[in-house]
């Protein structure tokens, strides 16, 4: 009888375990692509205050226009000397726009969940990198980055650099 107790609360105890580790693991997304058929670049060495707190504002600098001509995977990576200060966090977001239609966050898409800074270093190099969710079909480009202070009291960027890629299937 021990035995069987013994083995029934090891089983539980296994059983609620691995039931805990996949109520917590996160969904991955996974997106394959051939090669990186072209690259743009933007950099700017002009410090950027964000205006006001809880809005996106748009980083000077860093709208990147170009033309697909067949669908791809759109690649970004954003990175920043930052410096955050005051309670809460700064955030960075990189949108896209298809044939000029409505702006979409790249994959994942963190919104004002992504902490790009945080209060309590004086200047940090950060960098955010994102892709789009699907292939995006051909036609005009627009990528660009926002900039929200979230409950800050100042959010401030500098030397920034922009890369964009078109990777095809």
């Amino acid at each position: 009888m021990r035995l069987t107790n013994r083995l029934g609360l090891g089983l539980a105890v296994v059983l609620a375990i691995v039931l805990g580790a996949t109520a917590a693991t996160a969904v991955t997304t996974y997106r394959i692509g051939g090669h990186t058929e072209k690259q743009y670049l933007a950099t700017n060495d002009q410090p950027f205050m964000v205006p006001g707190p809880n809005t996106w504002q748009t980083v000077p600098a860093t709208i990147i226009s170009f033309a697909i001509p067949a669908r791809r995977i759109i690649t970004a990576r954003y990175s920043a000397e930052s410096q955050c200060q005051g309670a809460g966090w700064c955030s960075v977001r990189v949108l896209y726009s298809h044939n000029n239609g409505p702006a979409t966050e790249l994959a994942p898409q963190s919104g004002a969940d992504y902490a790009f800074d945080s209060d309590g270093d004086t200047w940090d190099q950060h960098a955010v990198d994102r892709s789009s969710a699907l292939y995006v079909p051909p036609g005009s480009i627009r990528v660009w980055v926002q900039a929200m202070r979230v409950g800050s009291s100042s959010f401030r960027l500098d030397d920034y650099h922009l890369t964009v890629g078109a990777i095809a299937p």
